[in-house]
């Protein structure tokens, strides 16, 4: 993620963060494990949150639920509670990580993909229930794969 020296502190922390995902996704493939500073933002015992994605297409969501699954920390199961429509979907998400983690970690990855404002997303929500809303629908992915 290339980034100016001159950027907002924003900037530089989407960038770091994304580095970091990215060094210890890389780790991770080799067998290493990494231990310490997660610890510290992990719930006693897992808990479920219930987050909906609304507005984002079936790709979207595919991508989104991929990059919960893989790439946030704490993660333990994901299941799909009900899709009322092609663009509203529920699930039920189990992880040992905050939901305030949750919702730091997903406003990050919002800005890595150029979702930068509440013109473009909103997540609504408290402890157990989140919903990610598309609001200007913004192009969030240039290739579904």
């Amino acid at each position: 993620m290339p980034v100016a020296l001159n950027s907002s502190q924003i900037n530089l922390t989407a960038a770091s963060i994304s580095l970091s995902r990215s060094l210890a996704r890389k780790l991770a493939d080799k067998g290493h494990r990494l231990g310490g500073y997660s610890s510290l933002y992990l719930a006693k015992t897992p808990q479920i949150i219930r987050i909906s994605i609304e507005k984002f297409d079936g790709c979207e969501q595919n991508y989104l639920l991929d990059i919960l699954e893989k790439e946030f920390p704490g993660f333990v199961s994901l299941e799909l509670e009900k899709s009322p429509t092609p663009t509203i979907s529920i699930f039920n998400y189990q992880t040992t990580a905050t939901s305030q983690k949750i919702q730091k970690w997903l406003r990050v990855l919002f800005f890595e993909y150029g979702l930068a404002s509440e013109d473009d997303f909103m997540i609504i929500g408290k402890a157990d229930n989140l919903r990610l809303l598309a609001r200007n629908k913004t192009a969030f992915l240039s290739d579904c794969f």
